[in-house]
């Protein structure tokens, strides 16, 4: 696969500043003025009242609006993205932590990777499905979600419900009331 041209980093670049831009341009056009508290007057509050870094956009709203949003606020956070594996060396939680290099960790992170090129490629490859005949289009998915799923089930196991290792988090009756939801990975959800 040849790299990109440098006239097409550059399109691409200029294409989602300009959606930056719109979505910049809504976003301050959508300030409404709120009007003052009186007798007669009632105050809405959003469903995630906060400060100024609260991401304040209803995901009920119209999709293109929705990624105009996605992508004005990934340029925004754009510098945030090397703290996702910041620090690669592990911290205190040594054999515990996620970027620990053990083999089981090494084994996640490599099926991580495949996960990701996969699915990458399948992304890439929908404009081509629609050249397909319907039941070839339908069988190269059926055959995607299949394998994709499989490679899932060695990463997560094939059980839904999973239960702490008494070892690290012994079950207490003063907990049992509390239910938790862990999602383990973006590839693997």
């Amino acid at each position: 696969m040849a790299a990109p041209s440098p006239i097409t980093l550059a399109y691409s670049a200029v294409m989602a500043l300009a959606i930056a831009s719109v979505a910049g341009l809504v976003s301050y056009a959508r300030k409404a003025k709120v009007p003052a508290a009186g007798p007669g007057n009632t105050k809405f509050f959003g469903s995630q009242v906060g400060g100024r870094s609260v991401i304040n956009y209803s995901y009920t709203d119209m999709p293109w609006r929705l990624m105009a949003y996605d992508v004005y606020y990934f340029f925004t956070f754009l510098w945030a993205l090397p703290h996702i594996v910041w620090p690669l060396t592990p911290t205190d939680s040594g054999e515990l932590d996620e970027l620990a290099f053990t083999r089981e960790n090494l084994f996640a992170l490599g099926v991580h990777f495949v996960l990701i090129v996969m699915q990458l490629g399948f992304i890439v490859s929908i404009p081509i499905l629609v050249l397909l005949p319907i039941w070839t289009a339908a069988l190269l998915v059926g055959l995607f979600f299949l394998v994709n799923y499989g490679i899932c089930t060695v990463l997560n196991g094939n059980k839904v419900e999973f239960h702490s290792n008494p070892k690290y988090a012994p079950a207490l009756p003063e907990h049992s009331h509390e239910q938790w939801i862990f999602i383990n990975g973006v590839a693997a959800g």
